[in-house]
């Protein structure tokens, strides 16, 4: 799961995700942050002005356009250098 085994406060963590997906919660967080939750139920409580964004621009329907370019080399290392130090204190 997302929260680490030995998590000295796992019961507050599993309350703040229970939170955070509520699907109300998740508009709002759109609303304020502008950063789509991804999870549709959210969609019913986002207001009427926000609804626009919900829908990506037509550029991004064809089939070369990406919205996450890959990344280098170096920086995928960096990556994984930083995962394997936050999985290794997680144990």
């Amino acid at each position: 799961g997302f929260i680490p085994s030995k998590a000295p406060n796992a019961e507050a963590a599993h309350l703040f995700l229970d939170y955070i997906l509520d699907a109300e919660r998740g508009a709002q967080c759109f609303e304020y942050l502008g950063y789509y939750c991804t999870y549709s139920a959210s969609d019913a409580y986002i207001s009427d002005e926000f609804k626009p964004f919900l829908t990506l621009p037509a550029e991004f329907e064809k089939e070369d356009t990406e919205m996450i370019q890959n990344v280098s080399a170096e920086a995928e290392e960096k990556h994984s250098d930083v995962w394997v130090v936050f999985k290794s204190l997680c144990e």
